[in-house]
């Protein structure tokens, strides 16, 4: 706040701060409280905040008084199509990073154990400092006939990457508020790629998997819930699916939320105009 001196501040909060590695003892015991200090102290002082979605704003509304502006952690719209099936095949694409508590070991027991429908590619990112995780995936999947991992893609190149599959795959428990409440990134790039999706419970991306009829969310986040959820799906759920994520491409683009943050910077601006 020194540093804006009279200029008013807009503070992107992105998600919930005050526990956003809560799941770590050290962070939790150590850095939370000051989160919490920082967010009590400067949020009300701010001209206006944004965060990626309603659940989240509300938290810091309740907690901070404060009333964050929606801005997703979309992507840019793309001109697009949904590939065809490949006879019966379904093919699972997951993209983000190969980070530890990201359940990407239930995605490969899970489509390992499936039935023969089932590929899985995915495209990882290393942890940042550290590829130990990765090689250990690495390993898992040279088991495995039906899983493959690839090179991490550019996020401006995975639409058309992930174009050529069938269904965006997502399990992550809910360790955090975060997770609970998580709306990624991802869930924008599989819709833009126009993926039907399968991924675990969580507030926000339920209730868009059921408004816009994108897929189907497991009844949890063991290997057994996902089978279930692959097993029970047909060629032609898959299909809609996809057809769902076509329909909603225009809406669920960043061409909406950038008007959103467009409208809260002009909004700023008058006041201190």
């Amino acid at each position: 706040m020194k540093l804006a001196g009279d200029a008013p501040v807009l503070g992107d909060l992105h998600e919930w701060a005050p526990e956003e590695r809560s799941h770590v003892l050290s962070w939790r015991l150590l850095v939370s409280p000051y989160m919490w200090s920082v967010c009590r102290r400067y949020l009300p002082r701010a001209a206006a905040v944004t965060t990626v979605n309603r659940s989240i704003a509300d938290l810091y509304e309740r907690e901070f008084g404060v009333r964050p502006e929606v801005v997703r952690n979309s992507t840019r719209y793309r001109e697009s199509v949904p590939s065809p099936l490949d006879g019966d095949r379904i093919r699972l694409v997951h993209s983000g990073g190969a980070v530890p508590g990201r359940s990407i070991e239930t995605m490969i027991d899970a489509v390992d154990v499936s039935d023969e429908r089932f590929t899985l590619d995915l495209y990882l990112v290393g942890a940042y400092g550290s590829d130990s995780y990765l090689d250990r995936l690495r390993d898992r999947v040279e088991r495995s006939d039906r899983v493959r991992i690839h090179p991490p893609v550019a996020p401006d190149d995975l639409p058309a990457t992930l174009n050529s599959y069938d269904l965006g795959v997502f399990i992550l428990p809910p360790r955090t508020t975060n997770h609970r409440l998580m709306l990624p990134n991802k869930l924008f790039d599989f819709v833009q790629a126009r993926l039907g999706l399968v991924f675990s419970p969580a507030v926000e991306t339920d209730a868009l998997i059921t408004r816009y009829g994108l897929g189907v969310t497991t009844d949890g986040f063991a290997v057994d819930d996902l089978v279930r959820a692959l097993e029970g799906l047909t060629a032609e759920q898959v299909l809609e699916f996809k057809a769902a994520a076509h329909r909603a491409a225009h809406e669920l683009s960043s061409e909406h939320d950038l008007d959103v943050l467009r409208r809260t910077v002009q909004r700023v601006l008058a006041e201190v105009g």
